[in-house]
């Protein structure tokens, strides 16, 4: 959903006059663990995508320890960066969907049903064959299922979405659009 919230708050940034070189006002004093948070996401998803092996089996056999670890490093550096409402609100997000991951063995649990009614047929059969680095197909031993993609998202790529997801998402849109229409912004 990054993509389409990131369009969307440019779209109406702009509609709205703001720049975006108003981001570079952003409160981000705890990009460094923002920054070490995306690097463990990463370095899981290409290590069980492009390697075999010990370190692949690793990471495998600790996925949600690795997903526990990035999370935790990006909401501590949104916490430390503002207590705004919608750095809270994307905090919120990123922690709703680690418990889900994390209580799943490290893989966000799909809904098949959802991804039936979407016509996405292509990603479910990727989930029936045992899924991708962070996504795995629902079945009945899934936990907390009302935090996992269970949200049918039909606009610009269809997609299974979590209530984290959607909260994730307001945050990071609230926290752009407040930059971007900045009074710098409206007054220039």
């Amino acid at each position: 959903m990054l993509f389409e919230t990131l369009l969307l708050v440019i779209i109406i940034g702009y509609i709205r006059k703001g720049k975006i070189s108003n981001l570079e006002d952003l409160p981000l004093k705890g990009w460094p663990l923002i920054a070490a948070g995306i690097s463990v996401y990463f370095f899981q998803i290409f290590t069980l995508r492009f390697s075999n092996g010990d370190i692949a089996n690793t990471v495998f056999n600790n996925l949600k320890w690795f997903q526990a670890a990035s999370s935790i490093a990006i909401i501590a550096g949104l916490l430390i960066s503002s207590r705004d409402t919608e750095y809270i609100l994307s905090s919120l997000g990123m922690l709703l969907n680690m418990i889900a991951s994390f209580v799943n063995g490290g893989r966000m649990p799909v809904s098949p049903a959802v991804l039936e009614r979407l016509g996405l047929l292509e990603q479910l059969s990727v989930l029936q064959a045992g899924g991708t680095s962070v996504h795995q197909l629902m079945n009945e031993t899934a936990s907390l299922k009302f935090l996992c993609d269970v949200i049918p998202i039909p606009i610009v790529t269809p997609k299974a979405a979590s209530i984290g997801d959607l909260i994730l998402s307001t945050g990071i849109f609230l926290i752009i659009h407040k930059y971007m229409i900045s009074s710098k912004a409206l007054h220039s």
